[in-house]
């Protein structure tokens, strides 16, 4: 998927993912939906966006910020996709 956002984002153009930080998956049930959820080892996110072309320009991870929020750090990844005609 991330190599099809490189391919359509138009020339140093950014692209940012956010994902919470862990080893773990699992299912949950939010206002009668079930949903599946997926967290992140640390620099997986930053290596699949590299290997998707992007450069790299910023990383930031947090704690959460509140009682009641989901128990898991979150990280921000924001990518640039490079010049015309470089890879």
């Amino acid at each position: 998927m991330l190599k099809e956002f490189y391919r359509i984002l138009a020339p140093r153009g950014y692209c940012a993912l956010t994902g919470y930080l862990g080893d773990f998956d699992g299912m949950s049930r939010s206002g009668g939906q079930l949903f599946y959820y997926r967290c992140f080892k640390a620099g997986e996110l930053e290596s699949r966006m590299r290997q998707a072309g992007f450069d790299v320009v910023n990383i930031k991870i947090r704690e959460p910020q509140y009682d009641g929020e989901f128990d898991s750090r979150r990280i921000y990844v924001i990518g640039r996709k490079q010049e015309k005609g470089t890879t």
